[in-house]
């Protein structure tokens, strides 16, 4: 058992057994596939080599997601409510934090991640990675969100590491990398494109894309951009690197054409446009990029505000045990997180 692993399990009283899988997560509104999902997971838990544990942490789920994660039998199963909706990020963080496995499998509750990979990832980062990464095959590519596709491929691009076409949510990695993920402290975490960036060893299987007719996804486009938002602010420096670029191509062509007019008019004698179109493109210009950058320093300056602030990440309303470990004299409800641990 690995130091980390030993302090985790002192800090929350566990007497579990050694667990050698956590699987994390996240659920927001998923009453629909979470008895299947339970029982599927469970299912290939019992093919793992080792204890395994499934952790399910309710992002303040508004339909019956926390009666039937609460109500269920499964021995591996143990279980986080939030006190409202902090966002799928947080909720992975609340997952990773309770996570006390040698190896971690993060998955979503929609079904659209095959349960019975998790013995195959398992398996893998048993070998020389420490990260598994799930893909789909290319002929599965045309129903692959494309936006999802542009978003993976350009943090890819940004971080400086080989592509993976048509990446899934699913992958597994070590007590070592959820060690060095929980070392990042920001608010607003993006854990996919982070993994990418960290530079640890890794492979990728591909998964085949499970028939999900009759089931939407709760990770609507909306969610998408404000995920890449989150990114682009967070973890690189391409808003403000392209607001100095296009100011600058805005001078260059602002003082081309200005040039442009005066040799005109003195050279070849013609007409200066009128003033007043003249000055209100100019105006137009120069204020448009003004506005646009004051509204990418208001973003980087609401992040520091964010981060001052200090406030807890999650806030967990209630807990449930896994019935495999013996009971703990442990606060089910009220218990606070705070990410500065």
């Amino acid at each position: 058992m690995s130091d980390s692993f030993r302090r985790h399990a002192t800090a929350q009283g566990d007497t579990c057994p050694d667990i050698e899988l956590s699987i994390v997560i996240p659920v927001y509104n998923n009453a629909g596939t979470l008895e299947e999902l339970i029982a599927r997971v469970s299912a290939a838990c019992n093919d793992v080599d080792g204890a395994s544990e499934i952790i399910l942490v309710d992002d303040g789920s508004r339909d019956d997601s926390w009666p039937i994660v609460a109500g269920s039998e499964s021995p591996h199963v143990r279980a986080l409510r939030l006190s409202r909706n902090f966002g799928q990020q947080a909720a992975l963080k609340a997952g990773f934090a309770e996570a006390t496995g040698r190896y971690v499998i993060m998955m979503d509750a929609d079904l659209e991640d095959d349960p019975a990979m998790i013995p195959v990832i398992h398996r893998e980062l048993r070998g020389p990675v420490d990260i598994c990464y799930t893909a789909y095959p290319d002929k599965n590519k045309r129903n692959a969100r494309r936006t999802s596709r542009l978003f993976h491929r350009a943090v890819a691009s940004i971080a400086k590491a080989d592509h993976t076409p048509n990446i899934a949510t699913m992958r597994g990695f070590s007590r070592k990398v959820l060690d060095a993920i929980l070392r990042y402290r920001e608010r607003r975490p993006v854990y996919g494109p982070l993994m990418v960036g960290m530079g640890f060893p890794s492979t990728t299987i591909e998964v085949e894309m499970p028939d999900r007719k009759g089931i939407n996804s709760n990770y609507n486009l909306a969610k998408r951009v404000r995920l890449a938002m989150d990114y682009l602010v967070g973890y690189t420096n391409l808003p403000a690197v392209f607001f100095m670029v296009a100011s600058g191509i805005s001078f260059l062509a602002t003082t081309a054409y200005s040039a442009s007019i005066i040799i005109q008019y003195l050279i070849m004698g013609n007409q200066l446009p009128p003033g007043i179109s003249l000055l209100m493109v100019v105006i137009l210009l120069l204020f448009s990029m003004l506005f646009f950058g004051i509204g990418i320093v208001g973003l980087y300056l609401h992040r520091l505000l964010d981060e001052s602030l200090d406030r807890p990440l999650y806030l967990i309303a209630e807990r449930k045990q896994s019935t495999a470990c013996a009971p703990v004299d442990i606060q089910s409800k009220g218990d606070l997180h705070v990410r500065r641990d």
